[in-house]
């Protein structure tokens, strides 16, 4: 609670999770996909699921399925629908998941794939766009710099000028009509820069 400064438990997930997507949405928090763990397999499997807290913030109800599983993929509310892109399948084999998927209050459909395909991108919405930033290509060695731009009402994904360095697991958000990229790793590196 922002106002008194305090935390406060909330209701458990009905799964573990990790590399999970969450927005808000709707006026309550969903959280999308990610990896379950199985037995000692931490990675475990990539999930489909999809949740969000009740209006009273007390349980988590499930809502329809991606129809993707995946995990450390990316998301945002673009005007009032839910967009995820990128992201990994979990397992021996792992795989990148293409297809950027939209949430429209009532179902998921499948909408044009990211052209360049990665995990552990970063992403942000002006509320007309969807925006990534970096990601791997399944290794940590194969981070990208790329930068790219989804608009849902065209279906249509565009490449933008390249990010000043190849980068994962980074923060984004846009501030002022500009799209802002904070720290990330690459290797064993971690990055301070914005």
């Amino acid at each position: 609670d922002p106002t008194i400064g305090t935390w406060s438990a909330g209701p458990n997930l009905p799964v573990p999770l990790h590399h999970a997507m969450m927005v808000s949405y709707q006026n309550t928090v969903w959280v999308i996909g990610g990896f379950e763990p199985r037995g000692s397999e931490i990675i475990g499997v990539a999930s489909a699921r999809v949740f969000h807290l009740n209006q009273n913030l007390t349980a988590w109800v499930e809502a329809p399925a991606l129809h993707h599983a995946r995990g450390a993929g990316a998301a945002a509310v673009v005007g009032n629908k839910i967009v995820v892109a990128g992201g990994r399948t979990a397992g021996t084999s792992p795989a990148e998941v293409v297809p950027t998927e939209i949430f429209d209050g009532t179902s998921w459909h499948d909408a044009a794939g990211i052209p360049v395909p990665g995990d552990h991108l970063a992403a942000a919405s002006d509320g007309t766009y969807l925006y990534t930033v970096g990601g791997r290509r399944l290794e940590a060695s194969s981070n990208t710099a790329v930068v790219q731009r989804f608009d849902p009402a065209a279906d249509r994904w565009v490449q933008l000028p390249a990010a000043p360095g190849k980068v994962s697991d980074a923060g984004a958000a846009i501030i002022g009509g500009r799209l802002i990229v904070a720290g990330g790793e690459s290797l064993g590196t971690v990055f301070n820069t914005v």
